[in-house]
């Protein structure tokens, strides 16, 4: 079999969907069991990592119509979609009334006000 430059990309290809899942898997972990408000995350920068990866899937669908792209653009839509809403959920809906930088552990050990 012949290993052509083509045929390595499109391999290489492949294999970014793969690495693209590793990345994103501890991101979305920490977000999930998070006890604090995730202030570290930014919030804009996933906004344009958002936008950068909107065009991109959509570039992919409706200009090249290339199904091996178009997995890859999802699988990292799909990743900032998961990080940029956990930031927005434990920011703003699970976390909302913790002062910025205070965990739920210290708030019940000095008992400062929590949310529900």
């Amino acid at each position: 079999m012949e290993f052509s430059f083509t045929t390595i990309l499109t391999y290489l290809l492949g294999l970014n969907g793969v690495i693209s899942i590793c990345a994103y898997t501890p991101q979305i972990y920490k977000l999930i069991t998070s006890t604090g408000r995730s202030e570290a995350v930014s919030i804009m920068s996933w906004l344009l990592w958002l936008w950068t990866g909107t065009v991109a899937l959509c570039y992919a669908i409706f200009v090249l119509k290339d199904i091996p792209l178009i997995i890859v653009d999802t699988i990292g839509f799909i990743g900032v979609v998961a990080v940029l809403g956990l930031t927005i959920w434990n920011r703003y809906y699970r976390f909302p009334s913790l002062p910025k930088g205070v965990s739920t552990t210290a708030a019940k050990t000095y008992h400062l006000p929590q949310n529900a």
